[in-house]
């Protein structure tokens, strides 16, 4: 997983995540060719305020990817 990956699941265990981070996380990742209609939706999101709204393409991302949350203690220390 890469370094912006595990920085995203960071601030979301310390809930300090933010809608545009999701955003910029989900430009990252069309950058990176992995695409699909739940990130480019994601990645439009930039000027969103709801985090939970953000979340919903967020989660559905990952169920694209077949990933799942990391346990904490694998991302953590690397934020």
């Amino acid at each position: 997983m890469k370094e912006e990956t595990i920085k995203l699941f960071a601030k979301i265990c310390f809930g300090e995540v933010s809608a545009r981070d999701y955003s910029d996380w989900a430009i990252y990742c069309l950058e990176q060719g992995m695409d699909s209609k739940n990130i480019r939706i994601l990645a439009s999101m930039f000027n969103t305020k709801s985090v939970s709204e953000v979340a919903t393409y967020f989660i559905r991302y990952l169920d694209d990817l077949n990933w799942h949350y990391p346990l904490e203690k694998d991302c953590l220390p690397k934020y």
